[in-house]
């Protein structure tokens, strides 16, 4: 045997040999990586319903709600199924031919929440760059609004927005002047700060005027403490062009 034909096997032998290290080292890879597979799939078959909600890619939906005879109770079953726990989503209300004031406490209670939006922005002397139906279509349907009842009439409004890691802010206070001096926007923040608390958030925080001392002085005997003030300065681009 030649020197050359030595050479030849020698080289195959160490290519085979490399080939061979090199699929072992592929299939260890291979069962470690079917390993990590299948312990992941498992484990998200046990994946928090958070991370469903919380998805992006999660698709709309639209609940539909049958209606008949339900003026009592429609207005807090809307509600309700605004506040689900859902990304995106709207409630269809169908009015089965009520003989009742079904339709009429629907309108009344949802126009309301957008008359109160544009009185609360008038009152505090606010520029509105939507209307207050605009606000409370795209609000309403997140159910960060809510309304204060007493004997089944909306007395005060609250809502909240804003959320950080840690926080939320408390927006939308308003009650109308027939009802004011009776405690019920106190109550509604009260309670909407606990809920807001009670949903994991740290704190819950506002803006109020220091001009008002009914207001801060409500806020202040609720738990909130001052921590810094601010201005708003509203320029007019019209009164500058030419």
């Amino acid at each position: 045997m030649s020197w050359f034909h030595t050479l030849a096997i020698a080289l195959a032998t160490i290519t085979l040999a490399y080939f061979a290290a090199l699929n072992v080292v592929y299939l260890a890879f291979t069962a470690i990586a079917w390993r990590d597979l299948n312990r992941h799939l498992r484990a998200r078959g046990h994946a928090p319903d958070d991370e469903i909600f919380s998805s992006p890619v999660t698709p709309p939906v639209s609940v539909l709600v049958p209606a008949f005879d339900e003026e009592l109770t429609i207005v807090e079953s809307v509600r309700s199924l605004l506040a689900l726990r859902y990304p995106l989503h709207e409630v269809i209300v169908v009015n089965d031919g009520s003989s009742d004031a079904t339709l009429e406490r629907l309108q009344r209670d949802f126009d309301l929440v957008a008359q109160w939006i544009d009185a609360f922005h008038a009152e505090i002397g606010a520029a509105q760059v939507r209307t207050g139906r605009d606000i409370a279509e795209r609000r309403l349907p997140t159910g960060n609004i809510f309304l204060w009842e007493q004997v089944d009439a909306a007395v005060a409004m609250a809502g909240f927005v804003g959320p950080t890691p840690h926080g939320v802010r408390a927006n939308l206070v308003y009650t109308p002047p027939p009802s004011r001096g009776r405690g019920y926007a106190s109550n509604l923040v009260a309670a909407l700060s606990q809920h807001l608390l009670d949903s994991g958030k740290q704190f819950c925080f506002l803006y109020t005027d220091l001009a008002n001392p009914t207001s801060n002085k409500i806020y202040r005997a609720i738990g909130y403490e001052p921590l810094g003030q601010n201005v708003h300065i509203m320029f007019d681009g019209a009164a500058g062009s030419h």
